[in-house]
């Protein structure tokens, strides 16, 4: 079927990725979007390990990833009005920092309760960064080179960045258990400044 006369056909790109690498606040934000995705590298791999070992149950600790979860799921309900609220950008930056918070505050305590209310946090570190950067790609990218950009970002998120940020977190983890949050920390406060920086360049 022919498309219908108020519809453009989408633009044809020779090189889809050299366009995306060629959009410096597109690099930014999907650089600091997979950082705050790879900082839960350490939490899938050793934060169970590391909980069990502080004496609590297997019980407890799947009621703790629920609470994670719940908060996720419900927050990707209120995804669509937070993001016409505040903008992508500015969602990645606060999702970044509430991470960095999560991980800050999980380095320094195995208290069940402390630890329930840094998993509310999950709604940021996953459900509002990757609603945050979609919605962005969605708005920014041209439509041939969406796929491109999204496929960037997963090799980035949970691929490159999510293999150094186990492979770092698990080598503290075995010198200090607690290393492992720190890092994670860490990797999601590095996201901050690259939004900021991409800000700056989108004007």
């Amino acid at each position: 079927a022919r498309p219908a006369a108020d519809e453009a056909p989408a633009e044809r790109v020779r090189l889809p990725m050299r366009e995306i690498l060629r959009d410096r606040p597109l690099l930014l934000c999907i650089g600091a979007a997979s950082l705050v995705q790879a900082s839960n590298g350490f939490l899938y791999s050793y934060s169970t390990l590391h909980w069990t070992d502080r004496g609590l149950s297997t019980a407890l600790i799947s009621m703790l990833w629920a609470v994670g979860v719940a908060s996720e799921v419900l927050f990707f309900f209120l995804a669509p009005k937070v993001l016409a609220r505040v903008g992508a950008q500015w969602l990645i930056l606060v999702s970044a920092a509430m991470t960095a918070l999560r991980w800050a505050g999980l380095s320094a305590t195995t208290d069940p309760a402390w630890i329930a209310a840094l998993q509310l946090l999950q709604c940021f570190t996953l459900a509002g960064n990757n609603a945050a950067i979609m919605w962005y790609i969605a708005r920014r990218v041209p439509a041939a080179c969406k796929t491109s950009a999204i496929a960037l970002y997963a090799l980035l998120s949970g691929g490159v960045f999510m293999f150094g940020s186990i492979q770092l977190g698990g080598a503290l983890y075995r010198a200090y258990a607690p290393g492992g949050f720190l890092v994670m920390a860490l990797c999601a406060a590095c996201a901050i400044p690259l939004v900021l920086a991409a800000e700056k360049r989108a004007r």
